[in-house]
């Protein structure tokens, strides 16, 4: 397939699309934030190839320890995509599992979690995430990066892309309280904290909002979290009501339309539209592996 412009000097449209090879991109104009990074622009489409650089992410998820879910993990972890592509990144669990035979990495347990038998796509209780948002701020590997990012285990998600969306939005900075929330609603598949933001939560939480979780438990209950007043992750919404301000961004995350509680599949074909940085709900592990292969091309 040759897609062709007029080949003047001043014409940013022209490149070569060909189907065995990475499209030409033209030159990114970098901000005053990335100057220190290397002298060469990073490809617009990038998902994990660590470029740009920064700003540094700490990611986690919850994950299975057993079955397809396990399996999707360790393939994660061997190509260095989702949360493993990050600076820093915990993988949750009901119990200690190894996730690759060559390095010591290992899923971290959950005192809470009871996910053996949880079959894929089924979302654990706000229970499960609690203790895990009590075990990073306990293990405190979020003080290492400037920004906290929590995924879905059924999200496909590229840190180059909210990097990117990172350095251009204005007035997101680590060393403000603030967070972005996606446009769309579950609003809780992907949540993207700074660093003060988390340490506001870790410090107020238990006196402010001890019982939130019940309250988010309710709210799915009775489909409530549809709502777009309403805020289902148990931190975004305990900040909250902290009155930490909320950004939203529309090209954080693609999915389709949420009717009673659940999503429509997305088609692992969309995967490979550069405009986003994280795509739900890959309901198959196939089909997430099938969108790894539309976002890397």
């Amino acid at each position: 397939h040759l897609q062709t412009w007029s080949c003047t000097t001043n014409n940013t449209n022209q490149r070569f699309l060909f189907t065995d090879k990475q499209p030409w991109l033209p030159p990114v104009t970098k901000s005053p934030e990335t100057k220190n990074q290397s002298s060469l622009a990073w490809p617009q489409c990038s998902c994990s190839m660590g470029k740009p650089a920064g700003p540094s992410l700490f990611c986690w998820f919850v994950g299975a320890s057993s079955g397809s879910g396990l399996d999707l993990m360790k393939n994660a972890l061997k190509h260095k995509v989702s949360i493993f592509a990050c600076d820093r990144f915990t993988a949750f669990s009901d119990k200690i599992v190894s996730l690759s035979t060559s390095s010591n990495i290992v899923t971290t347990s959950l005192i809470s979690a009871s996910m053996r038998d949880r079959p894929w796509g089924k979302r654990p209780d706000a229970m499960v995430f609690m203790d895990a948002w009590r075990t990073v701020i306990k293990q405190a590997i979020f003080k290492e990066a400037s920004w906290t990012v929590k995924v879905n285990a059924e999200t496909y998600f590229c840190p180059d892309r909210l990097r990117r969306r990172l350095v251009n939005l204005q007035g997101s900075s680590a060393n403000v309280a603030s967070y972005i929330r996606t446009a769309v609603h579950p609003k809780e598949v992907l949540e993207v904290y700074s660093t003060q933001a988390v340490e506001v939560y870790a410090t107020r939480s238990s006196t402010a909002c001890g019982h939130i979780h019940m309250e988010i438990e309710r709210m799915r209950t009775e489909q409530k979290c549809l709502l777009a007043e309403n805020d289902c992750s148990p931190v975004g919404a305990c900040l909250r009501r902290l009155g930490v301000v909320a950004g939203t961004d529309h090209g954080l995350l693609l999915r389709h339309s949420c009717e009673k509680g659940r999503c429509q599949p997305l088609d692992p074909s969309e995967c490979g539209n550069c405009k986003y940085s994280a795509f739900y709900p890959l309901m198959l592990p196939a089909n997430y592996s099938l969108c790894h292969v539309f976002v890397q091309s």
